[in-house]
């Protein structure tokens, strides 16, 4: 496996079982988190989780259908940690992810790679 130490993810559905999962293993990994999901008190669990094993994390309560909350989502990515590297949508709308012509990553409108 490539080197992940130190690069960004975001996971949305990261409160459900493959976004808990994705966490843990990249978690494990060395990547920053960035975490999403629509229920907020199980996105709480996921964050301390991850916190308690020293994995730094940012969640973000998200309805990956609401246009807003993604660029919430995005702006906010990009406000803390400056960069994704990574974008694993396990739960939601497969219009989250958006490329340009350059191919670089976006959540909603919000450019983050």
């Amino acid at each position: 496996m490539r080197d992940l130490k130190g690069k960004v993810a975001v996971i949305t559905g990261a409160a459900g079982a493959a976004g808990q999962g994705l966490a843990n293993v990249l978690g494990d990994a060395g990547m920053k988190l960035v975490l999403a999901d629509i229920d907020p008190s199980a996105l709480e669990q996921v964050d301390g989780e991850m916190r308690r094993k020293g994995v730094p994390v940012l969640s973000i309560p998200t309805d990956t259908t609401k246009p807003d909350q993604l660029d919430a989502l995005a702006a906010q990515t990009l406000k803390t940690f400056g960069v994704c590297t990574s974008f694993a949508p396990t739960q939601g709308s497969s219009d989250v992810l958006h490329t340009s012509g350059s191919n670089d990553l976006k959540i909603g409108s919000g450019r983050l790679v």
